[in-house]
């Protein structure tokens, strides 16, 4: 009985109405779990405890086997946030413990950052390709920030190939930031290395002139 058995977002769904329903306090006592410190699933912009839900989750789908103890968890809260996350989830990661690792101060930033994961979200569904790393980036880094991680790298990454062998070039990161909203977040050499590359892969959305 491990984490590494739940592999059911529809058990995390049930563990978050279960949550909802009962409130954090009972949820918690009843799992066996304190309050979570630095890792938040986050689901409509409400946080909720990420290993008691995963513990509680685990319940729901073995049924027969019961919900996760906190001593049975192996690995720490990063473990957690990878089982997640490869569920389709998004994780919110708290630095310091007080304030989230993501843009507050900037609306265009926030929006951007929902864009990378909306992205994420529509080649999981539409492309059937789960981005689990760049998603990673994002949680890790905020959404801008790795838009200019990979915009600086030397070539296209692994998710470019793998979305332009599926014929998605349009939910890439190069493709993202050419869309006229987010033109102040970036500059002109960050825009030409996008324009190049879809060029070069035979992108025939629409470009700007750079």
């Amino acid at each position: 009985m491990t984490l590494a058995d739940l592999t059911s977002a529809q058990a995390v769904e049930k563990a978050v109405d279960e949550f909802n329903r009962l409130g954090r306090e009972t949820f918690l006592d009843k799992y066996g779990f304190g309050r979570a410190r630095e890792y938040f699933l986050e689901i409509d912009g409400k946080r909720y405890d990420s290993k008691a839900i995963v513990g509680a989750a685990h319940g729901f789908q073995f049924p027969s086997e019961g919900a996760l103890r906190p001593s049975d968890f192996s690995g720490g809260d990063a473990t957690v946030r990878v089982k997640l996350e490869s569920l389709g989830f998004n994780v919110l990661v708290l630095g310091d413990g007080t304030q989230p690792a993501l843009p507050r101060d900037n609306a265009l930033e926030r929006d951007f950052h929902q864009r990378m994961i909306d992205i994420y979200k529509t080649a999981k569904a539409d492309a059937n390709y789960n981005a689990a790393r760049f998603l990673s980036m994002v949680n890790d880094h905020g959404g801008l920030e790795t838009a200019r991680i990979l915009l600086r790298a030397s070539g296209v990454s692994d998710g470019y190939a793998a979305l332009w062998e599926r014929q998605r070039l349009d939910l890439t990161v190069e493709a993202v930031i050419l869309e006229d909203e987010w033109h102040a977040l970036f500059d002109d050499n960050e825009r030409a290395t996008a324009v190049h590359r879809l060029k070069q892969y035979g992108y025939t959305g629409r470009m700007p002139d750079v």
